[in-house]
């Protein structure tokens, strides 16, 4: 009885708060290719998954890039996600590759929202190029967001490595376009991190496999296709996979259930993984303080698995299915 009190309280305490309105910012991909499935992007999917269902969100649309995969690929999955939940949301194709700050749907599109939208909160799973290409057209349009989440970054004592392979995982999102993402936290004026560190306390284990592939026969489909990440994950030793991008839309939905402090001082620095270096959001002082421009969360309740667990089990049985054979073959450039 007190789990079932819990979840409740978790699930049905977002329908009870103002509507939130969004912008999801995107580099989802998901593949055919039986190898290249162990590289689909499970926590955007899972992250597109919980808030296209999260009851006081009111999303304005879904703008993909480059990133995690080409522009194209990233827009199809989009519209997978989002087509088969049965969601009547744009998705709008975005930039092409670093610095790409030509006319783009997803320029024009964030542009529209944040004139008619003075409260707009933008979700950025992906590169900062997007946002920048607005930012840099428009910046009288600057105070009309509400505040960015950020998914990346780190503090000097907190960079974490695989028990074997990779030494460190890259700050991806920030390394595909250090020009932008210098831009953009230099000139907002409410910026959220949701960093590595905070993804690392908190796995998408066995047990959880299970669960999602019992809610329903389209959300077994969907556990189906994220197992080879997931085995991935075991196999470099660890006890399954960090969502990270799930836990930036979670800071949305359930922000009680993360422990934030003020960001006094960053910088983007450079990391050496292999024979390489790659630009990072590296964190260097923090302060106790929920006014600062920039926040960094470095904590996150266990209770928000529940409430995403709650809020799938509650979306009145849809599901994903990521067989693209039906899939439309127009994609927008």
């Amino acid at each position: 009885m007190k789990f079932y009190l819990v979840g409740i309280f978790l699930v049905f305490s977002c329908a009870c708060a103002q509507v939130q309105k969004i912008w999801i910012d995107t580099d989802v991909a998901m593949y055919d290719n039986k190898l290249l499935q162990y590289f689909h992007d499970v926590d955007d999917i899972l992250a597109l998954l919980h808030i296209v269902h999260v009851p006081n969100m009111k999303i304005e649309g879904i703008a993909t890039l480059y990133g995690n995969a080409g522009h194209h690929r990233a827009f199809k999955s989009a519209l997978k996600v989002v087509s088969e939940q049965n969601k009547n949301i744009p998705i709008y194709s975005g930039a092409k590759r670093s610095r790409y700050f030509k006319e783009t749907e997803a320029q024009i599109a964030l542009i529209e929202s944040l004139e008619k939208n003075d409260d707009l909160i933008i979700i950025a799973l992906g590169p900062l190029t997007n946002i920048a290409s607005v930012i840099l057209k428009r910046p009288d349009l600057i105070p009309k967001i509400k505040n960015l989440i950020l998914v990346g970054g780190r503090r000097s004592e907190k960079f974490w490595k695989f028990k074997i392979g990779p030494k460190y995982i890259p700050d991806a999102n920030i390394a595909h376009d250090i020009f932008s993402s210098d831009l953009v936290l230099k000139l907002l004026k409410k910026i959220t991190i949701v960093p590595f560190e905070l993804a690392r306390q908190m796995f998408f284990d066995q047990y959880d496999m299970e669960r999602l592939g019992n809610i329903n026969e389209k959300m077994y489909e969907v556990r189906r296709q994220i197992n080879p990440w997931f085995q991935l994950w075991k196999f470099v030793g660890e006890e399954g996979f960090n969502p990270f991008d799930l836990f930036a839309v979670g800071y949305v939905s359930h922000p009680h259930l993360f422990d934030c402090y003020g960001v006094e001082q960053y910088r983007l620095n450079q990391l050496k993984l292999g024979m390489k270096k790659k630009d990072i959001l590296e964190v260097i002082e923090l302060k106790q303080s929920k006014y600062a421009r920039i926040q960094y969360c470095i904590n996150i309740d266990q209770d928000f698995k529940y409430a995403f667990f709650e809020n799938l089990e509650n979306s009145n049985g849809q599901g994903l299915v990521l067989d693209e054979d039906n899939l439309e073959n127009t994609v927008r450039d």
